[in-house]
């Protein structure tokens, strides 16, 4: 037989075993490649594969900065709390868990279940509850339950100064308020904690991997308001508001040499209720108002400035004028008569006040509007803040200039108000207002807060009338009850239609007011400045009742708590105030003027030791 099947048999054997010699050799490579892929190509992504199922990480939130008044006090700080949030991949038992919670969290049961049902491995349940709450909950010991460290804020004092202070939201965000300007420096930088933990995720091993990197508190911040003197005239402002049954009212009071604010109060009236309270925003900053006929200061300051009077010159003053078609009226009618410069303002003639802004003409009144502060921004930065509607000259149409200077053809904030009264006390400069002072970071350095420069706006000469034509506004005329025992006081009466939603002040017989009165004391060496801003009192509506009083009260209590002593007595025999000496020298920032006085034959007032303007 021929041998061809034998041979050909034994190829096909050496063809199968090649190939299975090549098979286990292409094995034998391919292990060898992914070993070497495993050991030296992708090591780190496996090693760090095998990290995230071990070791875990966790965000440590950094407390909050607190917010502190000009001596330190507290009024806004971060406490520890607790947070419950759930692994719902690891709740084993869901329906007896919901049911163990839901009367500690306050929340229903089916509410609870729903988040357990879910396929997130992070669920909140119940942030920075009390600590008897977080302490039921531990003891529970309810699986994929757990309780994190996380501070909430707090107001130590209540609702003192809440509108100043704003909030900040459950995540330590600011949104309002001091809180919002300064967010960045309170808010700090959170830090991290990794550890490993066991088989079931659940427990940290003690002697594995463990890293901290400990979170930065934020900055302290730290205001220029007096924490008594904010409570103080809280309580005051509150009762005066609920006394002359006003919808609201504002106030700010400033040390003038610095522009300090000393404290800030924005209240409303609840309309179902009748309760005064804190108001929702700071309406001193934010709101804009017609301010009426505190604003006369800034053309009769011109008029002295641009040489056109002086304080004893005569001007004829009807009780009503027409500017381009429309008539303006002085509140009391009376005879032409020749009024003096000082009268004008001290008796707040709206006629008088006009004839002197028409002799300057439009580019002038607005240049020392705008040289005043009114138009553009104070300085305090605050969130919201407005710079008020002042409009340019080419805006100005007939009868605009008319309304300008009796304070109806502008809107301002009472913050823009009060500062350009503290140019009058500051011997002509104006000095922005400030309400925060520095902020303190954690290693306890102080940082200042940059400021403002201040500028000249008149000469001393000029803000020495002012301010004895002011002090008889309240000795002698429509300021009357804003007068202090034992100290003179500077100041305006103002009185404006309130201006509604549609921009208009409504219909003739249905307007609402608004009464300010802006000033300081003592008249010869300013101290504190205080403006009081009432919306829509109903019991009087002008600025000399409905405004004055509350200032008086509130002055007379920030003279007291600034150790700034009475610099005349009560009464002597006959009845008349007696100048008694200062017993102690004012501040550096302070600049004693020459002492007011009357002179009852001129009937006007002058700076003593000054000759009078003839």
């Amino acid at each position: 037989m021929s041998p061809a099947p034998r041979s050909g048999l034994a190829r096909s054997r050496r063809r199968r075993l090649w190939g299975l010699l090549l098979a286990l050799c292409l094995l034998f490579v391919g292990v060898v490649a992914r070993v070497a892929d495993l050991q030296m190509v992708t090591q780190e992504r496996y090693i760090a594969y095998g990290q995230a199922q071990r070791v875990r990480s966790e965000v440590l939130p950094a407390s909050r900065g607190s917010v502190l008044d000009r001596y330190g006090t507290e009024l806004v700080l971060s406490v520890p709390a607790t947070t419950v949030w759930a692994d719902p991949q690891r709740v084993t038992d869901p329906a007896t868990a919901a049911s163990a919670l839901a009367p500690l969290l306050d929340v229903d049961e089916p509410w609870l279940r729903d988040r357990f049902s879910r396929t997130t491995r992070f669920e909140y349940l119940g942030r920075q509850i009390d600590e008897d709450t977080a302490t039921q909950i531990a003891t529970l010991g309810l699986d994929g339950v757990h309780l994190r460290a996380e501070p909430t804020r707090v107001h130590p004092s209540g609702g003192l100064a809440r509108t100043v202070l704003g909030s900040a939201d459950i995540d330590g965000h600011g949104v309002s308020g001091i809180e919002l300007q300064f967010d960045e420096l309170l808010t700090g930088t959170p830090g991290q904690v990794m550890f490993e933990r066991s088989l079931n995720g659940g427990v940290a091993i003690p002697v594995g991997e463990h890293q901290v990197e400990p979170p930065e508190r934020g900055h302290d911040v730290l205001l220029t308001v007096d924490a008594s003197l904010q409570h103080l005239a809280e309580e005051v402002l509150a009762e005066w508001v609920d006394e002359v049954g006003a919808e609201g009212a504002s106030m700010i009071v400033s040390v003038p040499g610095t522009g300090e604010v000393l404290a800030m109060v924005n209240l409303d009236t609840d309309s179902a209720t009748g309760e005064v309270g804190p108001a929702g925003y700071n309406q001193g900053v934010v709101d804009t108002f017609a301010p009426g006929s505190v604003l006369k200061l800034v053309t009769v300051a011109a008029s002295l400035e641009e040489g056109y009077s002086s304080p004893l010159r005569q001007v004829q003053v009807p009780d009503q004028i027409e500017v381009a078609g429309s008539l303006f009226n002085d509140h009391t009618p009376h005879p032409t008569e020749d009024w003096s410069v000082s009268r004008i303002l001290v008796d707040s003639s709206n006629v008088g006040t006009i004839k002197l802004g028409q002799e300057l003409g439009p580019e002038t009144l607005h240049h020392y509007l705008e040289s005043f502060g009114f138009g553009g921004p104070t300085g305090l930065g605050f969130p919201g803040e407005s710079s008020g509607l002042l409009r340019p000259v080419d805006d100005w149409h007939g009868s605009d200039i008319g309304g300008v200077v009796i304070g109806t053809g502008v809107s301002v904030t009472a913050a823009q108000v009060l500062a350009a009264y503290n140019v009058v006390a500051n011997d002509g400069v104006y000095v922005p207002l400030r309400l925060v002072d520095a902020h303190v970071d954690g290693a306890g350095v102080r940082h200042q807060v940059p400021h403002v420069e201040p500028r000249r706006v008149v000469s001393e000469r000029t803000s020495g009338q002012l301010s004895a034509m002011l002090s008889e506004v309240v000795s002698d005329g429509t300021g009357g009850r804003a007068s202090v025992p034992g100290y003179d006081v500077a100041g305006k009466t103002g009185t404006a239609w309130k201006r509604l939603e549609d921009g208009s002040f409504g219909e003739e017989g249905n307007r609402q007011y608004m009464a300010t009165f802006v000033g300081f004391a003592p008249a010869a060496d300013p101290r504190v400045s205080v403006i009081v801003v009432v919306d829509q009192p109903r019991l009087n509506y002008s600025g000399g009742a409905a405004a004055a009083p509350a200032f008086s009260r509130v002055t007379e209590h920030a003279l007291r708590l600034l150790d700034v002593p009475p610099h005349r007595g009560t009464d002597d025999d006959d009845g008349e105030p007696i100048l008694v000496s200062v017993s102690n020298p004012p501040a550096e920032h302070t600049r004693v003027r020459a002492p007011v006085v009357i002179d009852p034959d001129a009937g006007d007032t002058a700076l003593a030791g000054e000759p009078r303007d003839r």
